[in-house]
């Protein structure tokens, strides 16, 4: 087969990327919920250690987010997109690459606004933006082998 009719590889790390960036994204929006939900879902020795850091505090000034639902939303669609960009399937790639721009816009966002505000503090940015930038990067990779997913 010639090499312009060949299909591109599916990208293996861009799915375990993705769900990698759900189970993150999850675990952040569980953070958020009422407390009686959040102490049975969370045990409590993790949550004495987050109080004591005061994480929960720090996560919400690095995210910019006033809740978490949709960050359980966007978890738990993007561990179902990676684990089906595993079986190549077409509406995997397509939610793939809207959860993908949506975590690269929220994190510009978010960090526009920490600017305007004059509340960015590189160090609580540096997960985020890492996170946004991995998207991105897995995005592109997406979108260049979309043959592999949609054919």
């Amino acid at each position: 087969m010639s090499e312009k009719g060949k299909v591109p590889e599916a990208k293996t790390w861009a799915n375990w990327l993705l769900i990698i960036i759900g189970i993150i994204l999850f675990t952040g929006g569980v953070l958020y919920l009422p407390s009686s939900l959040r102490e049975r879902l969370i045990p409590a020795e993790v949550t004495e250690v987050v109080q004591k850091a005061n994480l929960s505090g720090e996560l919400a000034a690095a995210l910019g987010l006033a809740g978490g639902f949709h960050l359980l939303v966007y978890g738990v669609f993007s561990i179902i997109a990676g684990i089906g960009l595993f079986a190549r399937r077409a509406w995997a790639w397509g939610m793939a690459i809207m959860l993908l721009s949506i975590i690269v816009v929220m994190t510009v966002v978010n960090i526009a606004t920490a600017m305007i505000n004059n509340t960015f503090d590189p160090i609580l940015m540096l997960l985020p933006t890492v996170a946004a930038v991995a998207s991105l990067v897995a995005w592109l990779a997406l979108v260049s082998a979309r043959k592999a997913y949609t054919a």
